[in-house]
């Protein structure tokens, strides 16, 4: 599902090679928009909450918490930075999400057992 992420970042990107999307392209965009929602809500965003309560002993409610503390904050310094990243393009914050999404996919396939 995270390749499926990053494809669809990288045609946005792709789409907004020119600036200002046509017309004609506004129906994809809308399309990849929709499959990198779908796909990020039934693949990584879901495992990080869900390993949480999974890896860690039902004692241990330090590394649930520590694993909770990180997942939100990542969220929000993706948050606070969005905006500033788009005013310099929005095709290259679409390649640069993408990137980082193929850089999760290979540390999830190299790290993660199958």
């Amino acid at each position: 599902m995270i390749r499926a992420r990053a494809i669809a970042l990288a045609v946005l990107g792709v789409l907004f090679i020119g600036g200002n999307p046509s017309h004609k392209t506004i129906g994809l965009i809308i399309v990849c928009l929709i499959l990198f929602m779908l796909f990020n809500a039934g693949g990584l965003q879901l495992m990080g909450w869900l390993t949480g309560s999974e890896i860690y002993p039902s004692r241990s409610a330090g590394g649930t918490s520590a694993q909770a503390a990180t997942l939100w904050t990542t969220n929000l310094v993706i948050t606070l930075s969005l905006l500033s990243i788009l005013a310099g393009s929005v095709r290259a914050t679409m390649w640069l999400y993408a990137a980082f999404n193929v850089a999760a996919w290979v540390v999830i396939w190299r790290r993660c057992p199958s």
